[in-house]
Parts: structure tokens; C-alpha cells; sequence
């Protein structure tokens, strides 16, 4: 598992505390944050480079 999934494992999961919370503010910050961090990911398998530590999102 690289850093891209390990986020969006650990975001998906403080997304679902949100709703439980009903923080409608966190769970937007939160799926923001899955989305760039799926679309890194999507980026990387385009490339064929997985592992490419040039491309990097701030979480």
C-alpha cells in the first residue's frame, strides 16, 4: 500500500465519524481530501510509476 491509499483508507474513516457526527463542514474537508488523493493515484497508474515521489499532495 503506498501513501496515497494509506490516506484515503485513514480519510474515508474520519469521513464516516463525520457523518456519525453530523459535521456537514468535516465531511466536506474530508472528501475533498479523498478526491485529490484518488486522482494523484489515478495520475501515478497512468504514468506506470506507482511509487513517484515527485508527485505529492498536501494534506
Amino acid at each position: 500500500m503506498n501513501i496515497y491509499e494509506a490516506n484515503i483508507r485513514r480519510l474515508v474513516d474520519l469521513r464516516d465519524r463525520a457523518i456519525k457526527r453530523g459535521d456537514a463542514t468535516a465531511f466536506n474537508d474530508y472528501d475533498t481530501q479523498i478526491c485529490a488523493n484518488r486522482a494523484a493515484l489515478r495520475a501515478m497508474h497512468r504514468r506506470g510509476n506507482i511509487d513517484d515521489p515527485i508527485l505529492t499532495i498536501c494534506i
